[in-house]
């Protein structure tokens, strides 16, 4: 069998190189990256650009030069002007008006403005310097001119313990990204001889032409390294002491106009290029650039020092239990969003049931402004059924971020008691630092959280709080979530700790895969926990507010003139538009009902929907059902396997049929007309009618409901209510159960569930008790009031992905909350055990015995 060779074409550096790095930018990162690894304490990029885009003006001095590197184009566009003593550009018939790229682009056709820039350009150059550790002659020929070189993998460690950022062995193609020429040259300890390397990336015309036939010129130099550095600095005023190794890089024929713009926005990259409070005191690492366009020519790491939290959240991939394999999440809070001098005048919140119990929100935590806690995996997604070794092969990580409002209103200050902000400062920060990015070994991962790049929300908050759109300070309508221009920050990875999160050839990203995906949920659950201390407390600091300003005063008030009928015109008249306004309110919680009805009804058709695909499934067998009987004689059936028995395939079919019924028979009960109406509704017969319809699905899968109607003593309790309300209350409460028990299907028990129901007639609340004696909550459920949140599930799969909607006990909760009820739960019996207690009014909320 005859073998052939490879054959690489010499435009693959121009693939490695122009056509694979994104920008200009990237590429300039790209060449600091390589001055790190060579362990350099400086990196120093210089923009020498004389001219940023074709001048109108040019001095005498100007033109002879020019006239040399193209005198026909340059004397046939550019005039002298005796008066000016100048020479102009033809177009521009007044010679005293100023520079416009605009008008110079009309004035000529493209080939001419190509050719003239090309003039002009060859003036322009971009200087790369480190001092760093050189290269020898045998670097130059083995390494740096190898395609994809495995140096950076196979010593992964430099010399003085820095791991390299590159890897792919391609980084140095970017100098082609940047300009058509690069000299190059360098000074090592090692041979102590200075070395130039000159590469014209231009010169391979015929693109048929083989890698082989592209050549680089080496040579010796004689040229002092010190001298040479500090003859490109001195038209800055700065000039360096000491240089006895490293590398000059010099581009020319550059690709892309560096504008004063152009190049203040490199500042702005290069800034965020290394994370903020980095210790780098014993391996100082700094980046210069000098430009004419500025003034401070240091690039300064960025940090947030105005925010209203910060949270820091460092991934423990193994944990500490050595008993357990879950990773673990240290997790430090920092608040400043709220006045911790003005806690006298909000100190009643600490009390509130929801705070109290928790931690994080007793009074003297809070008034440290700091919480710090560890979390197990599972306690983060309120989940045990994960994949912990996908989530131990994340590596260890650490997760920095900063919440920061950028909008501030008097009101707001008074009522959740903030601190004030300077929006305006906020803003202009956030426009340049504002994202969540990701840095590998000290060095950003591009382009993830840039401002305006096309992954600056690459966790996809934007979309995950259009779904959720709630105010912090209403849990009603849902889970107050971040948007991606509140909040910055980033994740520190580790090219030796990450092992399987890799870049792209391109540098634009990872190649996405199951543990890209299953950091992104992490991070994502971390932002949870800020995001659920943050609503916690505004939603108390809101009804703090509406107890002492608005809300109790107000209803009393108007019970008192509605009690004594009013004694003037003006009295009747408010009367009247209160009741208007209370039937409004009356219509508007019917329609709240209908919503929280119809959301309850997909979660019904959801559990339906999954019922009917395992039933249909299995109605696959009716046409080998047919064939079989047609077939078949009664007398050859006893000898048949019962999956080909005719008879025993029919009884299938029809239990099939017949859960598929009482399904669709549930479903349509719940959508009927009458139990979307405010009534009174007798509690007993509305347990009866609960257990009739949900009696044949939940004997299919031998489930007891045992319900008030087995005891008298509960006939007559009346609830004026939304019927419509109680099944959404008690049909997720079921499904709940009937999930509880599907997981724990191996368990041989009686599986049943309950419902009590208790009142006096001196009582002032009904209460009503639900259980199942199924596994009950997770263990990983710290808090169990959290299963009231919007959103909030303990279903996921192995890989973290959330499969429960989250929606049916909020709803539950959001119905209580309505009628003035409390909600809890019983930890100290088996199973799972619900209190619920209803107040009971006579008159307007109506529970009456």
């Amino acid at each position: 069998m005859a073998k052939v060779q490879w054959n690489i074409s010499a435009r693959t550096s121009h693939l490695l190189g122009k056509e694979n790095v994104a920008n200009a930018d990237s590429a300039l990162i790209e060449l600091v990256k390589n001055c790190y690894d060579a362990d350099a304490k400086n990196a120093i990029i210089i923009f020498d650009i004389k001219y940023d885009d074709i001048p109108y003006r040019i001095s005498n001095t100007e033109y002879k030069d020019l006239s040399r590197e193209d005198s026909n184009l340059i004397s046939e566009l550019y005039e002298y002007s005796s008066e000016q003593d100048d020479f102009y550009l033809k177009a521009f018939e007044n010679k005293a008006q100023k520079s416009n790229s605009k008008s110079i682009s009309n004035s000529y056709d493209e080939d001419i403005r190509v050719r003239l820039w090309a003039v002009f350009n060859q003036y322009n150059r971009i200087i790369v310097i480190d001092n760093g550790c050189g290269m020898t002659l045998h670097t130059l020929e083995t390494k740096w001119m190898t395609i994809g070189t495995s140096d950076k993998v196979e010593n992964m460690i430099s010399s003085k313990n820095r791991i390299k950022v590159g890897s792919k062995g391609i980084g140095r193609f970017a100098l082609d990204r940047l300009g058509s020429l690069t000299e190059l040259f360098t000074y090592s300890r090692q041979d102590r001889q200075l070395y130039r390397w000159f590469m014209n990336w231009d010169a391979i015309s015929d693109i048929n032409a083989n890698i082989t036939s592209m050549y680089a010129e080496i040579d010796e130099s004689d040229i002092d390294l010190k001298s040479a550095v500090n003859s490109y600095l001195d038209k800055y005023d700065y000039s360096i002491k000491s240089f006895s190794t490293g590398t000059i890089l010099q581009i020319s024929g550059l690709r892309d106009k560096w504008s004063g713009k152009s190049i203040k926005n490199l500042v702005t990259s290069l800034g965020t290029l290394i994370p903020p409070e980095v210790d780098d005191s014993e391996d100082k690492f700094n980046i210069y650039l000098f430009s004419k366009h500025l003034d401070d020519f240091e690039i300064l790491p960025y940090n947030c020092d105005d925010f209203d939290y910060q949270v820091i959240a460092n991934y423990n991939a193994k944990g500490t239990d050595p008993y357990s394999i879950e990773p673990e999440i240290e997790f430090q809070m920092i608040r400043k969003e709220f006045d911790i001098e003005r806690i006298d005048e909000y100190q009643e919140i600490f009390g509130y049931p929801e705070l109290s119990t928790k931690p994080q929100f007793l009074i003297e935590s809070f008034k440290k402004e700091f919480y710090h806690t560890t979390l197990q995996l599972s306690r983060l997604f309120h989940s045990d059924k994960l994949d912990f070794e996908l989530f131990r092969s994340l590596g260890d990580f650490k997760f920095v971020y900063f919440f920061m409002k950028n909008t501030d209103t008097k009101s707001d200050r008074d009522k959740f008691y903030h601190y004030p902000i300077k929006s305006h400062e906020r803003k202009h920060w956030f426009k340049n630092y504002g994202g969540i990015k990701i840095y590998r070994d000290r060095f950003k991962i591009r382009p993830y959280g840039e401002p305006e790049g096309s992954s600056f929300d690459w966790l996809g908050l934007g979309a995950r709080a259009a779904k959720s759109p709630a105010a912090p300070s209403s849990s009603k309508s849902g889970k107050w979530q971040v948007r991606p221009n509140q909040i910055s920050g980033y994740v520190q990875l580790s090219k030796s700790e990450n092992r399987y999160i890799d870049d792209k050839s391109s540098r634009e990203g990872f190649i996405e895969n199951e543990h890209t995906d299953a950091l992104k949920r992490v991070i994502i659950k971390i932002l949870e926990i800020f995001e659920n201390d943050r609503q916690t407390l505004s939603v108390a600091l809101d009804k703090l507010f509406y107890k002492n300003n608005l809300g109790e005063d107000i209803r009393r008030k108007a019970s008192n003139l509605i009690r004594g009928g009013g004694t003037t015109d003006n009295e009747r008249n408010i009367i009247n538009a209160y009741r208007q306004l209370e039937s409004e309110y009356d219509s508007v919680l019917g329609q709240n009902a209908i919503l929280r009805g119809l959301s309850s009804s997909s979660l019904v058709m959801a559990t339906m929907a999954h019922e009917l695909k395992s039933i249909s499934d299995k109605m696959g067998n009716i046409e080998k059902l047919k064939k079989n009987l047609a077939r078949n004689i009664p007398g050859n059936l006893l000898g048949l396997s019962s999956y080909k028995n005719p008879l025993v395939i029919v009884q299938d079919l029809e239990s099939n049929i017949k859960n598929m019924k009482h399904w669709i028979e549930f479903s349509l009960f719940q959508l009927k007309k009458d139990r979307r109406l405010r009534k009174s509704q007798d509690l007993y017969l509305y347990f009866a009618d609960l257990k009739r319809s949900w009696g044949d699905i939940l004997a299919g899968r031998d489930i007891q409901l045992v319900t008030p109607i087995n005891t008298s003593k509960y006939r007559g309790i009346k609830k004026r209510c939304f019927t419509i309300d109680l099944d959404s209350v008690f049909n997720n409460l079921i499904i709940n159960s009937i999930y509880a028990f599907d997981i724990d299907e191996d368990q041989a028990y009686d599986r049943v569930i309950s419902i009590d129901m208790e009142v006096g007639q001196q009582s002032s609340v009904i209460e009503l008790v639900y259980k199942d004696n199924g596994p009950g909550l997770s263990h990983s459920i710290d808090d169990t009031d959290r299963i009231f949140e919007y959103e909030f599930s303990t279903k996921h799969d192995k890989r973290g992905n959330q499969t429960g909607t989250g929606l049916g006990l909020w709803i539950l909760k959001s119905i209580i909350d309505d009628y003035k009820g409390t909600l809890q739960i019983d930890k100290a019996n088996d199973g799972f055990s619900l209190k619920l207690n209803i107040p009971i009014n006579t008159k307007q909320e109506g529970w009456y015995v």
